[in-house]
């Protein structure tokens, strides 16, 4: 009888490519037109090694579960007939057409900061890339790279008398480097980058996604003189080249096929099913690899235009009142639409004042809005949480710090 291709939950064969893994539920090994990769994990259930046909990649986690560093390097058949100097040559050159080599990861608690990479024996400069997100979040705003690698600082000798005077962690200042290249990154609803653009605001790098994160992309001959490219996907994730998996923080993703390679670390507290992405990738994110959330998209149509149809303003013949049900237009309403953010729908629109009270404008649905209530007034107006979140994270014109409810 033919295998079920999905017993015990394992996905054994999708379009041509089988897959097999050890007793914890892990991926170790998988082939597709007779190519074969292995995969080879730690005891805490870490990739820690990856080799197919052309190249090998070794990882490294701190103590947190966080990979610090891959190092990757092509196969090469060692040809003595042929010399020292056209082995290193044909060496270097697989390493630089496979691109090889040693990255070093920096963290800013569960976020990716930055990355760093030596220079190469071919001559390739090494580089040191930023990233930078919204507050709070893991949708990336923006890029910096400089083309240098970091420099890490000496570590005493611990186990030998010790000075902090004399250790270079203490003693260390800081200094800011300049950045060679800024780039910004343009998002969908969900923060998965679309596009990168350079400072005058040309297209640097930009893709076209399949539903589960596969994507073409392509990049400008800037980008390439600059040696610009984005390893960012969906929330969280990172593309290594070398495998085509995505790193996931807790697991590695693979976007052929929507699912992850090992089972969820939580195990059935993040879903029933324990290799599952998420129910759907237009609308759930997955940031650490460990369970989903729905993810409210974010308007982006046009800003309608402002009107005063009168309803709330006392010299108005429309005026309906005052008093307990009708609150009543504050002078500065137009102004204030002028900052104002939307919510996920464009339905309303809010600003903030310099006293902290949000203030709603409605959409009329024929391109205008109007003011219709604030935080202050009456019973006051609801504020939907993805707006209340973006004015935390704003930087607020009022001086109090705080607003109304």
């Amino acid at each position: 009888a033919k295998r079920n291709k999905l017993m015990d939950n394992l996905l054994r064969e999708y379009t041509g490519t089988h897959y097999e893994y050890d007793e914890r539920g892990n991926q170790i090994r998988r082939w597709h037109n007779g190519q074969q990769s292995q995969m080879r994990w730690d005891l805490f259930d870490r990739l820690v090694r990856f080799e197919n046909n052309t190249l090998s990649v070794d990882y490294a986690y701190d103590p947190l579960g966080r990979r610090i560093h891959k190092y990757s390097n092509a196969h090469h058949k060692h040809r003595p007939e042929a010399g020292s100097h056209w082995n290193q040559n044909e060496q270097a050159r697989k390493q630089r057409e496979l691109g090889c080599g040693f990255t070093l990861f920096g963290w800013d608690g569960d976020t990716l900061a930055w990355e760093s990479s030596p220079a190469q024996a071919d001559g390739t400069a090494g580089k040191t890339v930023h990233y930078l997100y919204e507050p709070g979040t893991f949708v990336p705003v923006a890029q910096a790279m400089r083309h240098q690698p970091i420099r890490l600082l000496a570590q005493p000798n611990y186990e030998a008398a010790y000075d902090i005077d004399q250790d270079p962690l203490w003693t260390h200042t800081a200094q800011a480097l300049p950045i060679d290249v800024l780039t910004w990154y343009q998002c969908d609803h969900l923060g998965t980058p679309q596009e990168l653009t350079d400072p005058n605001g040309q297209i640097a790098w930009s893709a076209q996604y399949k539903a589960w994160g596969e994507i073409k992309e392509q990049c400008s001959e800037w980008a390439q003189r600059e040696g610009l490219t984005n390893p960012i996907r969906f929330q969280g994730q990172y593309h290594d080249h070398e495998t085509g998996l995505h790193y996931n923080r807790y697991r590695y993703y693979d976007p052929r096929v929507g699912r992850f390679i090992s089972k969820d670390p939580i195990s059935y507290a993040g879903g029933l099913n324990l290799y599952a992405y998420a129910p759907n990738p237009t609308g759930w994110v997955d940031p650490l690899g460990l369970s989903t959330i729905p993810k409210k998209g974010r308007y982006h149509g046009p800003k309608p235009k402002y009107e005063n149809p009168g309803h709330h303003d006392p010299s108005s013949g429309n005026f309906r009142g005052g008093g307990s049900k009708t609150s009543v237009l504050p002078k500065d309403a137009e102004s204030l639409y002028k900052k104002a953010i939307p919510d996920a729908e464009g339905k309303h629109w809010y600003a903030m004042d310099e006293s902290g009270v949000t203030h709603r404008f409605g959409n009329s649905n024929d391109g205008n809005v109007h003011w219709n209530g604030d935080t202050s007034q009456n019973r006051g107006i609801p504020v939907p949480p993805e707006v209340d979140k973006r004015f935390v994270s704003m930087k607020k014109d009022c001086l109090c710090g705080r607003y109304k409810k």
